[in-house]
């Protein structure tokens, strides 16, 4: 089975049906948004879980593996309320990186925890494992983006859009640029800049003609 680290853009979208229909939810988070870091949220964890699961796979690891799903299960559990899912999944999360730690799944396990102070309104808590993955040499670049897009996420909810477009900045890789420039569009239409905003719909539009997001991009690019 390929690398899915080593996958063009398209490869990936066509890889997973389900990956595909998040990835055009995306496409509608300008719509629906304060359900942005929610929408951010599943399109990144759906990615991981994807990636998770070749990992696990390959590595064999199948203790580790069962203690990090059972660490993480609670928090997608529709049974339980949302306190408790996010208690539960804190405590096992902390646990799983205790006794596993310098694991391979420890990148994975800090971005699901990461997910759980970040639905709790605790962005600072958040903000640091995101950065702790970024910065671990052992983390995939795929885990890496994953954790660069959920911290443009953050900086957007905070207002900080220069930190936002910092971090938007570090996407160099080509398959990103159409969620650089759709992205970039929003915040600047968040401060106002509705020219600037067109202009990068308009290299979105221009430059990446199969992206998901070219339709609201063209829509966009009619609003006053």
């Amino acid at each position: 089975m390929k690398d899915p680290e080593k996958m063009t853009r398209q490869e990936l979208l066509q890889q997973d049906r389900v990956q595909q229909s998040m990835y055009r939810f995306v496409n509608h988070l300008h719509v629906y948004r304060k359900q942005y870091w929610t929408g951010v949220v599943l399109v990144a964890f759906l990615i991981l879980g994807t990636w998770a699961g070749f990992e696990y796979q390959n590595l064999q690891k199948i203790e580790e593996s069962k203690l990090f799903y059972a660490s993480s299960r609670p928090l997608d559990n529709p049974q339980l309320s949302l306190e408790n899912r996010q208690q539960r999944t804190l405590a096992g999360l902390e646990h799983f990186l205790e006794k596993e730690k310098g694991s391979s799944l420890e990148s994975a396990a800090k971005l699901y925890l990461a997910r759980v102070h970040a639905d709790s309104n605790r962005f600072s808590e958040a903000k640091d494992l995101f950065q702790q993955v970024i910065e671990q040499d052992q983390t995939s670049q795929m885990l890496k983006t994953i954790a660069r897009i959920s911290l443009v996420s953050l900086l957007e909810q905070e207002q900080d859009w220069n930190g936002a477009r910092g971090m938007l900045d570090v996407l160099t890789q080509e398959r990103w640029s159409d969620l650089q420039w759709f992205t970039q569009a929003r915040i600047a239409r968040q401060e106002g800049k509705v020219e600037e905003a067109k202009k990068h719909l308009q290299n979105l539009v221009n430059q990446s003609p199969d992206s998901v997001f070219r339709q609201t991009a063209e829509t966009q690019m009619l609003l006053p």
